[in-house]
């Protein structure tokens, strides 16, 4: 037992998973929530693409975590949009999509919303400190490992899933819930060795949002640039 005590602790990672409240509830300009994005910097107004303002999928305040997660040490408040047509393809932040990140809340102020409407249901987003596994697709625990536990090999993918399991959700830092593989960021100058997985953001029938049949979007930073990708999967 304690081997096995081991080999989790030598995997598992912090994450913040954020817990779905209620609909159409404000609470306030700087909470989190899932279907709005509510304040900007001034010089900053809503994002357009191609002439259609764009959706808002989330604003999430850091500053109310319990402890951020690596790779958000610089980041107070982040917010989430993307194309209303079609869902964004692997793309650099802007392309498609966007991310805005602030350093600090202080200069954040309402963000004036566009007159058309969108299908989005919007409800708040709640923090709570979880911990996460890495899905079985990343390998990062040795199968010779886990062998002595079972008498049957095939058994041991069922005793990983006992043991690991990776969170689904909207969450920040941990372990992305993969769908199909490992996650491959399409960047022609920049290794994906050198992108961390940073944010999760499920479908939520709740908020009236897919990516494609039930799936995720992940986003990463690059710990060199600090530039943001987007990728997605689905079943």
């Amino acid at each position: 037992m304690n081997a096995l005590k081991n080999i989790k602790k030598s995997v598992q990672r912090d994450t913040i998973l954020m817990q779905e409240g209620r609909c159409n509830t404000d609470l306030g300009l700087f909470a989190s929530y899932f279907g709005q994005v509510r304040v900007s910097q001034v010089t900053e107004a809503w994002p357009y693409y191609e002439g259609q303002p764009m959706l808002p999928l989330l604003q999430i305040n850091l500053e109310t975590f319990p402890t951020k997660p690596k790779g958000f040490e610089d980041i107070a408040f982040l917010c989430v949009f993307t194309r209303r047509d079609q869902y964004p393809v692997d793309t650099t932040n802007k392309k498609h999509w966007e991310i805005r990140t602030y350093k600090t809340l202080d200069n954040l102020v309402p963000l004036t919303q566009p007159t058309k409407p969108h299908h989005l249901q919007s409800f708040t987003l709640h923090p709570e400190l979880k911990t996460d596994f890495p899905c079985w697709e990343e390998g990062r625990v040795d199968e010779s490992a886990l062998e002595e536990r079972v008498e049957d090999p095939d058994d041991i993918f069922e005793l990983y899933q006992e043991h690991f399991p990776t969170l689904e959700g909207i969450k920040l830092g941990g372990w992305p819930y993969l769908v199909q593989a490992e996650i491959s960021w399409d960047s022609d100058s920049i290794d994906n060795g050198d992108i961390d997985f940073l944010i999760q953001i499920d479908s939520t029938e709740k908020g009236r949002w897919c990516w494609g049949y039930q799936g995720i979007a992940y986003l990463g930073r690059c710990i060199k640039t600090g530039e943001w990708f987007l990728t997605w999967q689905c079943y």
